[in-house]
């Protein structure tokens, strides 16, 4: 893991968990039942459901170890959906500018800034039809776990064209490898991880996220072959999936680009290759996570 990998795998969060006032007992004030957690950004918010309600669960009305309630997280009154890394949700939804964020929300050395979150519970009905994938309380660990899985072997396919390398992994590796990711080793998740990427990827897997001027996922087919594996850049992707938003990589010809790239709270250089990219900030699912930062009138 070189210097760049082992910062992002230690970057962090903090979260300040709101409960729902409606879940609430007569008598508990909200303020009571605030949750605050510092989380990897290379980590899911389901894995902190369990503590949250351990904490909280005297002060609530309903048990929701049932069948009936599913628990999700909102943010601003958009469902924050538990099957995405924590660190894109936040670059994304925050639609922070990682060069304004310190000014904007650290203004003292005293300051904690939290991201805050409200936790309320939903019908299974209620879940799908906000596109949420439903999961029992109870069964947070296994529901991501099982989903991180799926997203390895996605990435393995595109990487490789097939998924025979995480396929031929046994059960003790694939714990091992989930375990590299709840008890944070990075050795351990890198030297499982090495054997699945390739030297000379097939194609990389990316998701790009964009909040405005609605909320929108895509998964560019982004191919790496031998004849432009040295030159594709992170400029080359974004002018060929946003045109209308990146006109120029060094804003030098008087067009100039309208949002940034960001990825682990980072804006990314447009100059940079997308091998290096993906090397350097993919996710602990595999995939690289993009999200697009708009400039603002005041930059």
């Amino acid at each position: 893991m070189n210097v760049i990998q082992n910062l992002l795998w230690q970057g962090s969060v903090n979260v300040q968990i709101i409960i729902d006032s409606e879940l609430l007992l007569p008598g508990v004030p909200w303020q009571e039942t605030i949750v605050n957690l510092r989380l990897p950004r290379n980590s899911y918010l389901i894995l902190c459901i369990p503590l949250i309600l351990k904490q909280t669960g005297k002060f609530l009305k309903l048990q929701f170890d049932s069948n009936t309630y599913i628990p999700w997280f909102e943010f601003e009154n958009v469902p924050v959906y538990w099957n995405y890394p924590i660190g894109i949700l936040f670059d994304t939804l925050t639609g922070l500018d990682p060069a304004q964020r310190d000014a904007k929300y650290f203004k003292s050395e005293d300051m904690i800034y939290y991201w805050k979150l409200q936790l309320g519970f939903c019908s299974i009905t209620d879940c799908n039809q906000n596109g949420i994938i439903p999961f029992q309380s109870h069964e947070s660990n296994q529901a991501i776990k099982k989903y991180w899985i799926h997203q390895w072997k996605q990435a393995c396919f595109i990487l490789n064209g097939n998924s025979k390398k995480i396929m031929s992994f046994s059960n003790n590796d694939i714990e091992l490898f989930w375990q590299s990711i709840l008890e944070r080793d990075p050795v351990k998740f890198m030297d499982l991880s090495n054997k699945i990427i390739p030297k000379r990827p097939h194609r990389l897997p990316i998701v790009i996220y964009q909040i405005l001027p609605t909320i929108c996922i895509s998964n560019p087919v982004v191919i790496i072959d031998n004849t432009n594996r040295n030159f594709q850049t992170v400029f080359d992707l974004m002018k060929r999936e946003f045109p209308n938003y990146f006109l120029n990589v060094n804003n030098d010809s008087g067009t100039y680009n309208i949002a940034k790239v960001i990825s682990n709270g980072i804006e990314i250089p447009l100059e940079m290759k997308l091998l290096e990219f993906y090397l350097n900030f993919k996710s602990m699912d595999g995939f690289l996570y993009i999200s697009l930062s708009f400039f603002t009138q005041s930059n």
